[in-house]
């Protein structure tokens, strides 16, 4: 489980042990911090993709409130920059706004096992939420975003609310078995009264590209 500790504005994770944990009913649970750094509350709307081989490791987005930023993490045990010891690698992806009181991340790993990330996107000043997805970059797609020297991911706009239309309050993304990835995600109409909620999908159309459908 990868959670936000709202006492101490950081985001950790929790697993199930049986006993000698640090948490749960009589410690049959560990939790450990991922991200716990000073600037202020980070940790909101994780997402977590959990080790499902021997070669993969727990991967975590989440927002950084403080900083606006949308935030990738993944468990190296001991050489990276977040975490206790060291023990994960956190990365800035993407700008998406900084004090943002709603908003939702998806994580989930592509046919090739990487990361793909679909978010809320408030970053436009007094604009609505947008819905945007993130992945690193490769051969068919330029880099631009993520990266601490040089960008190293590639972030897409696929929709995009208005004056009366807010995008991707709530989001959801899976890869089916083909390789494709499918987002479902909401629209708030405020121009109705009262305001009126719809369920909309993003589709992938080729393994090749990001999705582009959107119905």
């Amino acid at each position: 489980i990868s959670y936000y500790d709202g006492i101490n504005g950081s985001v950790k994770y929790a697993y199930y042990i049986g006993f000698g944990g640090s948490c749960g009913n009589s410690g049959d649970w560990d939790c450990r911090v991922i991200d716990d750094r000073d600037s202020g509350v980070v940790g909101l709307y994780t997402s977590l993709h959990a080790a499902d081989s021997s070669s993969d490791y727990l991967r975590v987005a989440y927002y950084d409130q403080t900083g606006g930023e949308l935030m990738y993490a993944y468990d190296i045990a001991g050489t990276g920059n977040c975490g206790e010891m060291g023990n994960w690698r956190c990365d800035a992806i993407d700008d998406i706004g900084a004090d943002l009181s709603i908003g939702s991340i998806s994580l989930a790993m592509d046919a090739q096992g990487k990361p793909m990330i679909a978010y809320s996107d408030g970053s436009p000043a007094l604009g609505p939420l947008g819905l945007k997805v993130a992945s690193p970059a490769s051969g068919e797609t330029y880099a631009n975003c993520g990266g601490e020297i040089i960008y190293d991911w590639y972030c897409r706009e696929l929709d995009n609310g208005d004056a009366y239309l807010d995008v991707a309050q709530y989001v959801g993304l899976a890869v089916k078995p083909d390789g494709r990835a499918i987002i479902a995600y909401s629209e708030i109409d405020n121009y109705e009264y009262p305001a009126e909620a719809r369920l909309k999908i993003a589709y992938q159309v080729l393994t090749s590209q990001l999705p582009l459908v959107v119905k």
